[in-house]
């Protein structure tokens, strides 16, 4: 981390002295809007028996660009259409409650009911509470939750919900804890706080008592990052909730107009009555740029004296989304060892280096995230 942020930070202030006449020297021309926060660079990883498609992705990482091995093009749309996960729960037989930045900005939703992404609709999404009422049509939901009011400091919670589904799994997950404080973050009496853990993609889940009434809706978590940084400690069990008041104001009157299902009564319906929420822009990826690495490798052995790949030619390519080509660039390269590590890091790290100094030279704006509070 410090490695790229020192790079930023030096090629920030080359930017502030750079021209916008293009070097003969440039191989890749980037269009306008590739930027480091943005743009992801796709790159494919077919027909790569030396995994040097990972090696790239390493490279560029470092460097500060996001980065994503992909079995081929074909499956992009898939992987980039889902920009955000979370949580939502029942509270009807078709409506469901999340966070308003689980959805916010979506071009479309779905929530994963029995293994099946169905499509939701927004119904109403208040950004200022961070609460979003969700939709979905043509099926009747088993069990919903019923709300409860806000209990006092100390009584058991737990939370449910789908806390980093790419690396933890589909699988729903359950947490417990109590009530630590009757505000949020900045004493927000809009919120409460409590100690169940949570994770980014638990946001919209239900927080509940033991009687599995709601009390609130699992929104964030004090950053360890920020804490450290700020306050030099590292925060244990802070994490936040909105307060079931606040959901039954926004709630109210589309509960009222909405067909009753089964209250939940016990854990195993309760699962039942939370699911995992993919949403995304089908427009993500016209901003990104597609990457190709093709190459033949031989591996030579001098019986007791030497061994080595030798790599000829290793050629990587890149295009835009619309299928334009932004530059293409080859190379050769020896390694004095089996390591394909070695023949990796020598050729791949080269090209890798020629594509961030373009890009640089072409006075594209890098740009950085700053610190965040707060995690959700």
């Amino acid at each position: 981390m410090r490695f790229r942020s020192l790079l930023i930070v030096v090629f920030a202030l080359f930017l502030i002295s750079c021209q916008t006449v293009k070097d003969d020297d440039i191989i890749f021309e980037f269009p306008e809007n590739t930027t480091l926060e943005d743009s992801t660079f796709w790159i494919s990883g077919l027909d790569d028996p030396l995994g040097l498609s990972s090696v790239m992705a390493e490279q560029l990482s470092l460097y500060g660009f996001n980065a994503v091995v992909v079995p081929d093009f074909e499956v992009v749309n898939d992987y980039a259409s889902i920009t955000s996960t979370g949580s939502a729960f029942a509270i009807s037989s078709n409506l469901l409650v999340t966070n308003s930045h689980v959805v916010d900005g979506a071009d479309h939703i779905t929530v994963v009911i029995n293994g099946d992404e169905v499509e939701a609709d927004v119904l109403r999404n208040e950004a200022d509470v961070d609460i979003a009422i969700l939709r979905i049509s043509d099926m009747k939901l088993p069990f919903a939750f019923e709300i409860g009011a806000t209990p006092a400091k100390g009584t058991p919670i737990a939370v449910l919900g789908y806390p980093m589904p790419d690396l933890m799994g589909e699988e729903c997950k359950y947490t417990n804890g109590i009530v630590s404080a009757d505000s949020g973050i900045g004493g927000s009496v809009l919120m409460t706080q409590i100690s169940a853990e949570i994770q980014p993609g638990n946001s919209g889940g239900p927080v509940f008592t033991e009687d599995f009434k709601v009390i609130g809706i699992a929104t964030e978590k004090l950053s360890d990052l920020y804490s450290l940084a700020n306050a030099g400690v590292v925060p244990q069990s802070v994490n936040y909730a909105v307060k079931s008041e606040t959901l039954n104001l926004v709630a109210a009157d589309l509960l009222a107009d909405s067909e009753k299902t089964e209250s939940v009564k016990d854990l195993s319906e309760a699962e039942q009555a939370v699911f995992l929420v993919k949403s995304g822009d089908v427009d993500s990826i016209a901003d990104d740029v597609f990457v190709k690495a093709s190459y033949t490798y031989n591996w030579y052995d001098e019986a007791y004296y030497y061994s080595w790949y030798y790599v000829d030619p290793l050629t990587i390519a890149l295009e835009t989304a619309d299928g334009k080509m932004i530059g293409e660039m080859t190379e050769s390269s020896y390694a004095g060892n089996p390591h394909v590590s070695e023949t990796a890091y020598e050729t791949v790290g080269y090209i890798v280096t020629k594509i961030f100094n373009d890009w640089v030279s072409e006075c594209l704006p890098l740009t950085n995230t700053g610190e965040k509070a707060i995690e959700g």
